[in-house]
Formats: C-alpha cells, structure tokens, sequence
C-alpha cells in the first residue's frame, strides 16, 4: 500500500480556514433553526461570514495550491486495495494450429514445423526462459585532444641600415642608387664585397663609372667602424679609383717625380717599395727627369710600409 502524502503547511492552514467557514455556517444554521437567538440578523450574518469564509478558502486552495497539476491523471488509480500480478505468459498448444493450414505441407515437413513450434513456445506453467542478456557496449574512447603544438615564432629579419655611401670616395649618388637598388645600404655590406662584384653589380644597373671599385672595401671598413680621420686622409690619396700615397715623404721626390711615378702607375708606399731601382730610373729617363738618383727611394718605402720611422729618420739624415 503506497504511503499517503501529508499535507503542506500550506495546504493544513486552507482546510483549517475552510473547515472554520462551514464550521460557522452551520453554526448559524443550527442557531436560526432552533430560534435560540430572536434577532435573525445575527444568524443571517454569522452564515454569511462562515460562507465567505469558506469559498475565500476554496479560492485560495486552487489559486496556490493549483490541484489539477498534480492530479491531473485520472485513469490510474493511486491505490487498488490488490497487488499487481504480472499476466501469465502466452501459450501456444499444437492442437490450435489450423489444420486447414497444414493440409498443403508435405507430412515430413508438417512433422518438423511441429517439432519446431513445440521448441519454440513454451509449454503452459513452465517459467519463460530468460534472455541472455545483452553485452554491456564498451565505453568510447575519449580521444584526449592535445592542444595543437605552438608555431615557432618567425624570425624578425632586421633591415639593413642606411648609411650615406656617398662617403666613400668613388661612389657617386648614380652609383649609390644602384648599390641601394640591389640591396646594399651599408658600410658592412660594401665592406664585406669584392671590387670586382661591386663594379659587376654597378655595371649591371647601367651605370657609369670612373675608375675602380678597388678602395671602396677598405673605405666601407673604416666608415663602419666610425674612423672617420683614417678615412679622411685615404681619400685624400685616392686618385681615379686607386689610393695615392704622399710620396714627397720620401727624401729625393719632389712634385714632379711623383707625377711621373703616379703615371706609371706606382701609387703607394707598397708599390714604390716592390720596384728596382733599374726600372725607377727608366721612369725618369722617360718623364725627362735624368738628374734624379732614385737608389734608396725603395729603401725608404719599405721602412714606411713596416712603421719604422725612426729608421727612415735615420736614413734620411744619411743621404
């Protein structure tokens, strides 16, 4: 027997008010009827205020209480007074089969249908035999999705700087743009390159240029480092493309013979040191400068090139 439900306090408060209502109402009837009290109007209005309160109750129970929610199926009853008994299985007899119906079947084939349904269905009063029940389906398996591993942060290509290549002797803003066209922005680009490719890549740009691009490493090397004296004094010696040393330093060499050195393409210390004195005076001979003893002047050089100048000081003072 299912357990009976108890009543909120709400719903106990209603019936209190309900039931004090009708209480009254038949208090008054009782009282009107019986004439114990001569004044009807007090009877008439104990009933009515026991009516009143009564329907005010009623009201109240089905505006909060709202049964028909809760009891809105009323086909199944709540409570039977009988327990529930499951129905018999079904049963199939073998007589039941229509005969009619098996008329057609050849008798060996009669004989095994029979056979089968005796098999099939259970007789009366024997148990149903329970299903093997059903394999339990594996769980899923719950694929752990890795967050996808992070790109590697591309490298920021730094630009090149933009140095004025206009410093080095040789290069022109024409040549500058030609250099800057493929590239090349600064001194430790330049420095880096061989004359040779610097004069391909100009040439290529359509570009004319005077002499070499000989100095112009040496030159980047010392912009891009910021030696701006060194650099200085080697374009000053820079003639046509290629570095002129003062060789009036040398005792013996005046003006004059520098010009015809420098015209036969002796233009450096390294240079002047690296020639016979045979070849010097053939020089001179041709220049029309025959009065000029140009023994020591390779001497001289080479103590310039190695930075021996208290050498060359001492040498000089000897001639």
């Amino acid at each position: 027997m299912p357990a009976q439900e108890r009543l909120s306090p709400t719903e106990q408060t209603l019936a209190y008010v309900i039931g004090l209502g009708i209480a009254l109402a038949i208090i008054a009837a009782l009282l009107g009827g019986l004439g114990t009290i001569d004044n009807e109007d007090i009877t008439n209005s104990l009933l009515l205020v026991g009516l009143a309160i009564a329907v005010l109750g009623i009201a109240a129970w089905l505006i909060l209480i709202r049964p028909w929610e809760r009891y809105d199926d009323l086909k199944t009853p709540h409570y039977t007074g009988h327990d529930e008994v499951a129905p018999e299985a079904p049963t199939l007899e073998t007589d039941e089969i229509d005969a009619a119906a098996l008329a057609d079947i050849p008798p060996a084939e009669t004989a095994e249908t029979v056979a089968a349904l005796d098999e099939a269905v259970p007789v009366a009063g024997e148990p149903l035999a329970e299903a093997a029940p059903s394999p339990a389906p594996e769980p899923a398996a719950v694929e752990t999705a890795l967050p996808p591993a992070p790109e590697p942060a591309a490298e920021v290509v730094k630009p090149s700087p933009v140095d004025n290549l206009v410093l080095i002797e040789g290069i022109g803003p024409k040549i500058a743009g030609a250099l800057q066209a493929v590239g090349i922005t600064s001194f430790s680009q330049v420095a880096e390159m061989t004359p040779a490719a610097l004069e391909s890549i100009v040439r290529a740009q359509g570009v004319r240029m005077v002499g070499g691009a000989h100095t112009w490493p040496m030159q980047a090397r010392l912009a891009a480092k910021g030696e701006l004296t060194a650099l200085e004094d080697l374009r000053r010696r820079i003639r046509v493309g290629i570095p002129q040393d003062d060789l009036t330093q040398i005792e013996g060499i005046g003006p004059q013979v520098q010009t015809a050195l420098y015209a036969a393409g002796i233009q450096t210390y390294a240079d002047l040191a690296n020639v016979a004195p045979d070849l010097l005076r053939r020089v001179l001979d041709e220049a029309g400068l025959k009065s000029v003893h140009p023994e020591t002047w390779p001497e001289q050089a080479r103590l310039i090139v190695n930075n021996d100048l208290s050498g060359l000081a001492d040498l000089q003072s000897r001639l």
